[in-house]
């Protein structure tokens, strides 16, 4: 795990909770962070740095267009957790998988909640400041 890389994550969270976010990727509590995102991300998330949101999966060439070729993975459970990967990798595993992730590059993140019925939020946010 990117210690650094999961700060710059962390200041995409409101600021009341990004101390606590900070904490659990770090602990062995980490897959709390998942279930706070499965049904309540914006709850969580800073809604000011919300670029795109949808109640199904953004398509994975806006995601790539956003993100990159690159980028960081979160999501429990997975070998790909904490590690930096190929985007069209990343997304063939856990793209519209039906469970809480994570992913970050080039100053931007996708978080893809878990399904709810027939919906399934997912969310791009971006930071205007320099990380």
């Amino acid at each position: 795990m990117d210690r650094k890389t999961e700060n710059e994550i962390a200041r995409f969270f409101q600021k009341r909770v990004r101390e606590r976010i900070s904490y659990l990727m770090t602990s062995k509590k980490r897959g709390d962070i998942f279930q706070k995102l499965a049904h309540t991300a914006e709850e969580y998330l800073d809604r000011t740095l919300i670029v795109e949101k949808s109640n199904f999966p953004i398509e994975r060439e806006i995601i790539e267009k956003h993100l990159g070729k690159r980028v960081y993975v979160m999501k429990q459970h997975s070998d790909l957790d904490g590690v930096f990967s190929d985007i069209g990798t990343a997304l063939d595993e856990l793209w519209s998988c039906g469970v809480p992730y994570i992913l970050y590059g080039n100053g931007c993140l996708y978080v893809e909640t878990e399904y709810d019925f027939s919906e399934h939020a997912a969310y791009i946010l971006k930071r205007n400041d320099k990380l």
